[in-house]
């Protein structure tokens, strides 16, 4: 893990960016078993062994792609019902009309039997609440 305050080369950041997009893209539209190496290789037009540099092994890969999983927002007014109601209403719709239902889906599984896994859909659990607390 490199320093907080270090500044990465621009080309690091742009090709990470690329891997998980593409990590991302290809759970949602294969599945978990999709996020290996050489598919998101192929998909981000990176090479593996770029790849293997950023993420030495397929889980700690998938494990970032989860963890770009973000709650739903919605604003928060001065009227408490109001806020409630958008917020559940953002949710469902992130549900419906998004792939947060297939990621929560895939996080849920995988959490059940690897704690690292558990850690990011416990912190996207706490970020959705966080509006309504």
């Amino acid at each position: 893990m490199s320093d907080p305050g270090e500044r990465l080369d621009p080309r690091v950041v742009r090709t990470r960016e690329q891997a998980l997009a593409a990590g991302q893209r290809l759970l949602i539209e294969e599945g978990l078993d999709a996020v290996t190496h050489q598919r998101v290789a192929e998909v981000a037009g990176v090479g593996r062994r770029t790849l293997y540099r950023h993420w030495p092994d397929a889980r700690s890969l998938l494990h970032d792609v989860l963890a770009l999983t973000k709650a739903p927002e919605a604003p928060l007014g001065a009227d408490l019902t109001e806020t409630v109601v958008a917020h559940l209403v953002a949710f469902e719709a992130a549900l419906h009309d998004g792939p947060l239902g297939y990621i929560l889906a895939a996080l849920f599984e995988r959490s059940t039997h690897d704690p690292e896994f558990e850690a990011v859909r416990t912190e996207l659990a706490a970020a959705g609440c966080r509006p309504l607390e």
